[in-house]
């Protein structure tokens, strides 16, 4: 933070703070807070095997605690994030499974108490998991779904927890189990990939560029490189900017950005105009850019799945647009303008 300051300035760092809480719902209130807890409710849909799974769970512990174990057994699979009948095709399953699994060992710690390592342990990770997940989730307009980056410590400690517990029921020989469930739930909830396919559709391996050796769908990789082709027409010394929510486009790009923020995103429909003129007071200060790109599908892992970019012809920026630049480039998913009055170098396609 402190070279951002040092690089930035105070002024400019206070400015994109605001600007950000104010049309991106990056930052936010303590109210915030509350919509992290209100999704995470929303997505355990087996809360009403949950809980009294958790109410009886305490009684055994208390009266008869054979009877215990098989609820302790049930637990890792009743907070699965995937409802009856229904494929696991959710990238967010994982990050939702993390959630609901490392919050069980809040009410494990009162079987667990007696040990003092259960004590060290809940103050050590999971207090601290807590707070980091409530960070990645409040700092995120990702919301909720971004707890489950800063609390995935917390499995551990719930996991530690259910192998003392089953010990202290006189199961040792159930003590592996969570230890071998829990990465097998994970691995397989993890198999859809951010954004993109199933691992299994991941067959393409970009081979240059900013992304060179990820594995994604042969659609994506395709787009990948039609698109770092064109842009690399663009001289190295002209001024360019992407719109919208595709700030990958400043790594595909070898030219300057012309942006006062990395991501320029899409906002709510009253919001719009006054974000967009934000950019264009920056433009008007600091000079126009000499290219635009503008994004029109965001491919997913098929040509029939992709994040669509629609923009209405009365917002400042689209004004600007055809007021200003011409096209140069014509693609099915993005377009590329130039300014009319600029004497940035473009090369000519070369016919493949």
């Amino acid at each position: 933070m402190g070279s951002v300051l040092g690089s930035a300035g105070l002024h400019a760092v206070s400015n994109g703070y605001h600007r950000s809480s104010d049309y991106l719902g990056h930052t936010g209130s303590i109210g915030k807070i509350g919509d992290v807890f209100d999704h995470q409710w929303s997505a355990l849909h087996y809360w009403h095997l949950v809980l009294p799974a958790l109410l009886l769970l305490l009684l055994a512990w208390r009266f008869r605690r054979p009877l215990a174990v098989p609820l302790l057994l049930a637990l890792p699979l009743l907070v699965l994030p995937v409802s009856a009948g229904n494929v696991i095709d959710s990238y967010t399953s994982s990050l939702e499974y993390v959630a609901h699994y490392g919050a069980l060992a809040l009410p494990l710690l009162v079987l667990v108490w007696p040990r003092a390592e259960a004590r060290r342990l809940f103050a050590a990770v999971w207090i601290p998991a807590l707070l980091a997940g409530l960070a990645t989730a409040w700092s995120s307009n990702n919301g909720g779904v971004n707890f489950g980056v800063g609390f995935l410590p917390a499995i551990f400690v719930t996991t530690a927890f259910l192998v003392w517990a089953l010990e202290d029921a006189l199961a040792p020989q159930f003590e592996l189990w969570p230890a071998l469930v829990v990465p097998a739930l994970l691995l397989v909830l993890g198999w859809p990939v951010y954004r993109d396919g199933p691992v299994s559709t991941l067959d393409a391996t970009v081979a240059s560029g900013p992304y060179a050796g990820l594995q994604t769908s042969l659609n994506k990789k395709l787009w990948l490189e039609e698109i770092s082709r064109d842009l690399g027409r663009v001289g190295l010394d002209c001024r360019i900017v992407f719109f919208r929510d595709f700030p990958g486009g400043y790594l595909l790009s070898h030219s300057e950005p012309d942006t006062n923020a990395a991501w320029m995103a899409t906002v709510p429909k009253k919001k719009t105009n006054a974000y967009q003129r934000t950019l264009v007071r920056y433009w008007s200060r600091h000079g126009f850019p000499d290219v635009m790109a503008l994004i029109r599908r965001i491919p997913y892992a098929s040509r029939k799945l992709a994040r669509i970019e629609r923009y209405r012809a009365d917002t400042p920026l689209i004004e600007l647009l055809t007021s200003s630049y011409q096209r140069i480039s014509t693609h099915y998913n993005y377009e590329l303008y130039e300014r009319r009055s600029s004497a940035c170098p473009i090369r000519p396609v070369v016919k493949r």
